[in-house]
């Protein structure tokens, strides 16, 4: 399992602890919508980001990662609700952000499914305060090899911890 194999945007390799709390300090200093590309107005509108993703927002961007939360502006045919977007931008792709209540694979694997039936192909598991345990991971890297017709490209699992790339299969 590649816990923290990544280090966000203080780039590849490692780096002092001291550095590291300094740019964290930085970062925590600017208020959390304006750390993800939103209004205070549009931070706070549930239709626009929901308490739990902005929740996963706060620890995310405290890591040290930078993200650009997709403000979702097209309404649907009917007029009622919004067109499906991804919810963010990180490292200049578009992901998905899915938050588990059951923190069991086939519940992980229907969310990831239902995404990737509507054309989504990273996704950012959340697992709040759990943490990611390894037999998790194993069935996780699995997920393309279960689901020949709704692949994805990428998969990542953020925990209590840390972030961790998955390997699909």
């Amino acid at each position: 399992m590649e816990k923290g194999g990544d280090i966000g945007m203080m780039g590849k390799g490692f780096h002092s602890s001291k550095l590291i709390e300094k740019k964290s300090r930085k970062v925590v200093e600017i208020p959390l919508y304006k750390r993800i590309g939103l209004t205070a107005k549009q931070f706070n509108d549930d239709d626009i980001i929901k308490p739990h993703e902005r929740e996963f927002v706060r620890k995310f961007t405290k890591l040290g990662y930078r993200i650009r939360w997709i403000v979702r502006d097209k309404t649907a045919k009917d007029g009622v609700g919004y067109l499906p977007t991804n919810d963010f931008m990180w490292r200049r792709k578009e992901w998905e952000l899915k938050s588990p209540k059951v923190k069991r694979y086939n519940s992980i694997f229907n969310m990831i499914r239902r995404g990737a039936r509507k054309g989504k192909e990273n996704f950012m598991i959340d697992l709040g305060k759990s943490v990611l345990q390894s037999n998790l991971f194993s069935q996780l890297s699995t997920y393309n090899t279960r689901n020949p017709n709704n692949q994805i490209k990428l998969l990542y699992v953020v925990d209590k911890e840390s972030l961790t790339r998955v390997s699909l299969n």
